[in-house]
């Protein structure tokens, strides 16, 4: 699993030099989610017509499903395969704490 070691160590490289980057992926990592539900739960309510909330309410449904689906699966796979990630057996440069 060499690929993923080079991608670690490509992005953590740029890790501690950029400030800016630091913060916004930071922030990202920690916001994400929250941006990402704040964001379907404004979709879910607006709409100029009754057909076009439909539609909205329809892509909030899709999207939350896709992302229900895809940690559950990520999640099994996880299970299944288990190994530990380049981060835990490799020296890096962590900007938040491993959970």
């Amino acid at each position: 699993m060499q690929y993923d070691y080079s991608i670690l160590m490509f992005i953590n490289g740029l890790s501690g030099y950029f400030s800016w980057l630091d913060m916004l992926v930071t922030n990202f990592s920690k916001y994400g989610p929250l941006i990402f539900g704040l964001y379907l739960m404004g979709l879910w309510f607006t709409g100029k017509s009754q057909e076009e909330m439909r539609e909205n309410r329809r892509q909030v449904l899709y999207a939350f499903t896709a992302a229900l689906l895809a940690l559950g699966i990520n999640q099994v796979i996880g299970f299944m395969w288990f190994r530990n990630r380049p981060y835990v057996e490799h020296s890096v440069h962590r900007l938040l704490p491993v959970t």
